[in-house]
């Protein structure tokens, strides 16, 4: 696998809302067909021997629009208390589980949703070895219109549910540094700079939640990913070839 670059995408300005508005489950699925081969970006390059970790985008249906389903972690939780987050854990490599199968799992045990409730469409890009030592592999997917989600309190708080138009507006974004008691687990490496990726870093990306709450980090980074390929593949274009949604753990 090449050496990951840390990721490059900008933040979301005003000509990619016209993109997304009106956007139906149809036209997901075709955009989402579109994804190319998963790239993997990272800060980090001294993990000999990265974990892996996958997680899951739900979109769902709501009047007609489309949204992505975000939860927040209980405060109870040791690690990424009260962090807003899409389904995901890491993957069960002792029993052979691949990134995608565990991405739906997550899905599955975290929101409730049975398996054949939920579509997968594509895998987006790969992030890490992220400072924990985990490399995230991205999943998006839809739940099936007119499932209730029935989240796992042990492990989801709070549920919101944010339209794809509201993803994209700049006003809701911003870079900065992680305030706050924030813990995201025990340190595996140091950033390729010689710093911490942790909360001191100055270039997080962060999506306004409302009532002082942030999507934020690799959280974000995955949204940037995912309106991005949206964005780009707005406009029916021809593509030759298969493209295979998994990647080996090797």
């Amino acid at each position: 696998m090449t050496r990951p670059e840390v990721f490059p995408d900008p933040l979301p300005d005003v000509s990619w809302g016209p993109a997304v508005a009106g956007l139906r489950v149809g036209e997901l699925r075709r955009r989402c067909a579109l994804l190319g081969p998963s790239r993997r970006w990272s800060l980090h390059h001294d993990i000999a021997a990265p974990r892996h970790a996958a997680t899951f985008v739900p979109v769902v249906e709501v009047d007609g629009d489309l949204a992505v389903v975000v939860t927040r972690r209980p405060s109870s939780m040791r690690y990424h208390r009260d962090d807003w987050v899409f389904p995901g854990g890491r993957v069960d490599e002792t029993t052979g589980e691949s990134v995608r199968d565990a991405a739906l799992r997550e899905a599955h045990e975290e929101l409730g949703v049975a398996l054949n409730d939920l579509e997968l469409l594509g895998r987006l890009d790969s992030f890490g070895p992220v400072i924990t030592g985990f490399v995230i592999h991205a999943f998006v997917g839809l739940v099936r219109p007119g499932v209730e989600l029935s989240p796992d309190p042990r492990e989801v708080a709070e549920v919101r549910l944010v339209s794809l138009v509201e993803l994209t507006d700049p006003a809701r974004w911003r870079r900065g540094i992680v305030g706050g008691n924030v813990e995201p687990g025990p340190f595996a490496g140091r950033a390729a700079s010689g710093g911490p990726d942790g909360p001191g870093r100055k270039d997080w990306r962060f999506f306004d939640l409302g009532e002082g709450h942030d999507l934020w980090g690799t959280q974000a980074d995955i949204v940037c990913c995912l309106l991005q390929h949206l964005v780009r593949c707005q406009t029916p274009v021809r593509m030759s070839g298969q493209v295979s949604d998994t990647e080996s753990l090797s």
